[in-house]
């Protein structure tokens, strides 16, 4: 038995009407940069002191008029070669650590459908058990709206 076409060019056909439908024009991506001259006085401060870490170099800026994200710093002194101070907190790390058993993450994605009307737009919930690494979908509608409660639920 023969076919007409592939599974890779069905596959082919999807992904350039997935692109198409999500391609949108824009004159540019992301956040402007950072001036020459800060990223110097960064690079600066951390080499003539070691001991500074991200947060000191931000509110040292933030001092003489420059307001600085702590990750952009930290891009900037990557960026450069220069190590982060061995001396930072790793709190957050510690705290992950000690609750990991009760931590959660969820999140919301898009997923393309074909259906009989065509390339549908699904809205996806799912939740994940940082412990187990499990993966639990929660839902998946064609429109994100709330659920509807039964009338016995007082609002």
């Amino acid at each position: 038995m023969t076919t007409l076409v592939t599974p890779d060019t069905i596959l082919a056909w999807h992904r350039t009407l997935i692109a198409r439908k999500w391609t949108f024009p824009c004159k540019r991506v992301g956040r402007p940069g950072i001036l020459r001259e800060i990223r110097e006085l960064i690079v600066r401060m951390a080499e003539d002191n070691p001991s500074w870490g991200y947060c000191r170099i931000q509110g040292e800026l933030k001092k003489v008029g420059h307001r600085v994200a702590r990750s952009t710093i930290a891009t900037t002194l990557k960026g450069n070669g220069v190590p982060p101070n061995p001396e930072r907190p790793t709190a957050g790390r510690a705290f992950l650590r000690a609750h990991v058993d009760v931590i959660a993450g969820a999140d919301f994605f898009t997923a393309e459908v074909w259906t009989t009307r065509g390339l549908v737009t699904q809205y996806v919930f799912l939740a994940i058990d940082h412990l187990t690494r499990a993966v639990h979908v929660a839902g998946r509608r064609p429109i994100p709206t709330p659920p509807s409660w039964p009338s016995s639920v007082a609002t």
